[in-house]
């Protein structure tokens, strides 16, 4: 026990100083417009290097024809992706619901999920909080959302801040809340906000620190359906 206080006051200390730091950047208006550009350009590449071997050549369609070698390499992608995010420890994430009943992300898997770590404290999350409110709406039949508030990561981030954050915003996409740091810690949400997109297999396909704007949230809800 003493060691998991440890831990999560050391959390809190990495939180509160990386949302301090990120903030600082927000305000500094480093331009989400060149984001969007360098994320647009790694999607760019992902998706040239996922083609078979035939595509559109000077404005001509041609068949595609999927090779052994190029079938090959995409798998050896698909390995490289889900590597990547490895480190992140789903299963282990354990959150409430607004009615104190506990559960694990895993318990759920069999849906795509979307997963966002925020706080009542955090400039960019409230920013962002009106994207999800939009996609919860329109995609909840096919996907589950989990906005996981970073519950204690700083001392006035309590339920009670919740819900009157969320009634000032008129949100009423579904809440839950961290147990004992698992999510921060599991999700490695070291800078709020986080948001992690997970295939009904339980993979984690996307992974996203700090502010996400609604193109690029709509463009990776898409990719799970």
């Amino acid at each position: 026990m003493k060691k998991l206080l440890t831990y999560g006051l050391l959390l809190i200390v990495i939180i509160s100083l990386g949302g301090f730091i990120y903030n600082k950047v927000q305000d500094q208006s480093l331009s989400i417009d060149k984001k969007e550009t360098i994320q647009e350009t790694v999607n760019e590449i992902d998706l040239t290097f996922n083609k078979t071997s035939e595509g559109v050549i000077e404005g001509k369609e041609v068949s595609l024809q999927t090779s052994k070698e190029e079938s090959s390499q995409l798998n050896s992608t698909n390995e490289e992706k889900q590597d990547r995010y490895g480190h992140l420890n789903v299963d282990s994430v354990r959150i409430k619901d607004q009615v104190d009943k506990s559960m694990t992300l895993s318990e759920n898997f069999g849906r795509p999920m979307v997963v966002n770590v925020w706080a009542t404290w955090c400039p960019p999350c409230k920013k962002e909080m009106p994207y999800f409110q939009t996609a919860w709406e329109d995609y909840q039949e096919d996907i589950d959302f989990y906005m996981i508030n970073a519950t204690n990561s700083q001392p006035g981030e309590t339920k009670e801040a919740v819900i009157e954050y969320l009634e000032d915003l008129n949100l009423t996409l579904p809440v839950f809340y961290d147990v004992n740091f698992s999510t921060m810690m599991s999700l490695q949400a070291t800078f709020l906000p986080a948001t992690i997109f997970i295939n009904e297999e339980g993979e984690v396909v996307y992974h996203h620190i700090g502010l996400i704007n609604e193109k690029q949230l709509l463009e990776q809800i898409e990719e799970l359906l």
